[in-house]
């Protein structure tokens, strides 16, 4: 599972598309880069090597949690961070010189 590849951008979907949406999605790849309508197109044979890996990911709930897992979003992650440095004492004090007690 190569996490840099963006497997539901592969597929046309967003994250979070059900399982309809990702079985149609495949469809509309596998029918656009098929071998049989691009028979000496090197790039639409690796781009539907591609697209495969990423059905077989997103297809199977237990793969696709661990792929949604590993590869959040920069900007969800981002988030989930900022709260936690939010709720966290010591970074609230920290600024003024509190919390760090036999230091000068």
């Amino acid at each position: 599972m190569d996490s840099t590849v963006d497997y539901y951008s592969l597929l046309g979907v967003k994250r979070g598309a059900s399982p309809a949406e990702i079985k149609n999605g495949f469809r509309r790849m596998v029918f656009q880069y098929h071998p049989d309508r691009n028979p000496s197109d090197r790039a639409a044979a690796e781009k539907l090597k591609h697209v495969l890996e990423a059905y077989g990911v997103l297809s199977d709930s237990a793969k696709r949690a661990v792929y949604d897992r590993e590869t959040r979003p920069a900007s969800e992650t981002e988030a989930r961070q900022s709260k936690e440095q939010e709720t966290c004492p010591r970074s609230v004090w920290s600024p003024l010189g509190f919390g760090q007690a036999g230091r000068i």
